[in-house]
Parts: structure tokens; C-alpha cells; sequence
């Protein structure tokens, strides 16, 4: 073998060396290095950090005015008080709680109230507002009486022989009609509220203890 020939040999064995290394040191040098996070920057542990302005609490509301007496369950009208509504000023004259055995003896065939609960009377006095040649119209079913849990319960309208129960009617402007409204309601219940509501206008609450 010539040295010409050595000197091609050996220059391909490192063309081929060569060839076989730069890849891999390519292939190397791609994959990235993740470097975790410092602490550098960081809040330490039991520091607060600033809030942003987003997580800032909001500056407080302004008192709000309470709701006329009467013009809402959470601020009904007194007891004893009057209350003008539309063309009618009516109030709330007597209570009558328990009320059962006037029930059970004005009719045998009365219903028993469910267990917890027992017959409640409640006496409205009503004035029209009207002149003398016009009339107001109150049938008794405006009315309903809302216990402390918010449930309300419509009058009892199938109870016979009670005296003294308002009857629905016209009644022109001066006169008064009064009566009494026959609900059930809660034993023990204290917060007892009536309420009033027109069919096309307003409403209002009364309290009855």
C-alpha cells in the first residue's frame, strides 16, 4: 500500500468519525434545562402580600333608609295603628287567639285544625274614602295572614256559624264596615303579621301582636 493510499484511508476514517460525533453533540445541546423558581421575589412564608387593587375591599355602602311602617313584612304597622290604602283606611280592633271552641260550637261540621296550628280571629274596621255617591268594595279575600317563617295563610272562608265575621259588600264613602277575618296560624307564634293587597294596586302589613 502506497502513502497516497494511506493518507485517503485515514482521512476518511476521520470524515467518518466526524460525521458520527457532531450529530450527537447536536442532538445534546437541544434539550432545554429547566431552572426552577428562586425565592427571590417571593412572598415568605407568614408575610402578607399587598392585595391588588382588585382584591381591595370595597369602601361600605351607605346606610340604607328603613321601609315605611306598614309598607313591608319587615316593618309592619304597629298594632292598633290605621293604615290608608287606595281609597280605604282600615286597622286591626281586636285578636282572638286560640279561637277554637268558638269555631267548634258555631258548627259541628267546622274543620279541626291540623296538629300545631289552632283558629285565629283578627277584627278589621274599614272606612271608605270615597264622596257619599261612590263606593269602595272589600270581600275579605285581600287579606292574609303571614306566620314568623314567612308561610302565608289565606282566610278560612268554609267556616259556618261564627257570629261577628266580615261580610264582603259595597260600602259607600263615610260608612265603615268591621268584622271578623278567620285564619289558622302556628301555636305559639308571636310574630303574626295581616296583610292587605288590592287586586290592581297596593299592599300593606300589619302586625297583630
Amino acid at each position: 500500500m502506497d502513502h497516497n493510499s494511506s493518507s485517503r484511508r485515514a482521512s476518511i476514517l476521520v470524515s467518518a468519525f466526524a460525521l458520527f460525533l457532531l450529530p450527537s453533540l447536536a442532538c445534546g445541546s437541544s434539550t432545554p434545562e429547566v431552572i426552577p423558581p428562586t425565592s427571590e421575589g417571593a412572598p415568605q412564608a407568614g408575610a402578607q402580600a399587598e392585595p391588588t387593587e382588585a382584591q381591595q375591599e370595597p369602601t361600605s355602602a351607605p346606610p340604607t333608609e328603613p321601609a315605611p311602617a306598614g309598607s313591608s313584612r319587615s316593618s309592619p304597622a304597629p298594632v292598633g295603628s290605621q293604615v290608608k290604602v287606595g281609597d280605604i283606611t282600615f286597622s286591626v280592633t281586636e285578636v282572638v287567639s286560640p279561637a277554637d271552641d268558638i269555631v267548634r260550637q258555631g258548627n259541628m261540621f267546622n274543620s279541626t285544625p291540623v296538629p300545631g296550628s289552632h283558629y285565629l280571629f283578627a277584627k278589621i274596621t274599614a272606612t271608605c274614602n270615597l264622596s257619599a255617591d261612590e263606593s269602595c268594595n272589600l270581600s275579605g279575600f285581600e287579606f292574609s295572614l303571614i306566620d314568623s317563617a314567612g308561610v302565608v295563610h289565606d282566610a278560612e272562608i268554609f267556616v259556618a256559624g261564627v257570629p261577628g265575621t266580615f261580610e264582603a259588600g259595597d260600602f259607600f264613602g263615610g260608612a265603615t264596615k268591621e268584622g271578623y277575618l278567620v285564619f289558622t296560624a302556628p301555636e305559639g307564634d308571636e310574630r303574626l303579621i295581616l296583610k292587605y293587597e288590592e287586586l290592581f294596586g297596593g299592599e300593606a302589613y300589619l302586625a297583630l301582636q
